[in-house]
């Protein structure tokens, strides 16, 4: 899902169709129903208001209206309905502060499932990237620290890899990592930024 897209992006909309006309286009969510996907992902739904974005096909998610006896009628006037056995993965960012809120009609419509960010993934992300265990065992405690303050995700270390030195790790942490912890924490929390600062200086030195 991208930010702002709506009902024409997700489900169908009027699209130019080269020859000097409009014709209504299938959006992915309808082309992945009507092509017999059993599985639908939909990820990040919250970058965009995603009740909107799926209008009238709203309803078929819930599994009482599933199956073409409950059959709708869309925008187009094309008849459309969701297959009892297909089953939609959605995730979203609840820490990004950029994203829209999610409704609560859809979230009694749908089990959620937390995955925090964990240290213990960031250490496997590490061992597959090569990073000498002595390193990453100190990148995992220095993220366990930022987890006390910010539930940041492990992916923002992906691009530690091989024998890092102490002074890479530092560029690396004030260039992708501190930016991050800064626009979360504000100066209201200047402190806590100073503390995981301060950490990173321990652990691998000042330049």
């Amino acid at each position: 899902i991208h930010d702002g897209w709506g009902y024409d992006n997700l489900i169908e909309g009027l699209k130019p169709d080269g020859n000097g006309s409009w014709a209504w286009k299938s959006g992915p969510l309808k082309e992945a129903i009507e092509s017999g996907k059993k599985f639908v992902v939909l990820e990040e739904v919250n970058r965009t208001a995603i009740s909107q974005a799926l209008g009238e096909v709203f309803s078929l998610i819930e599994d009482a209206y599933r199956g073409e006896e409950n059959s709708i009628t869309l925008r187009s006037g094309e008849q459309f309905f969701i297959p009892t056995d297909v089953v939609f993965l959605m995730t979203m960012n609840t820490v990004d502060k950029s994203t829209e809120e999610v409704d609560d009609a859809l979230m009694g419509r749908i089990s959620a499932v937390e995955l925090p960010p964990r240290a213990e993934d960031l250490a496997e992300m590490l061992t597959a990237n090569d990073v000498p265990i002595q390193t990453r065992q100190k990148i995992a405690e220095l993220f366990a620290e930022i987890l006390n303050i910010y539930p940041m995700g492990h992916g923002y270390f992906a691009g530690l890899r091989g024998s890092v030195t102490s002074l890479e790790i530092i560029r690396y942490y004030k260039a992708r990592v501190r930016p991050v912890l800064s626009n979360f924490l504000g100066e209201l929390k200047a402190s806590e930024l100073s503390k995981i600062d301060n950490i990173v200086d321990g652990m691998f030195g000042s330049e």
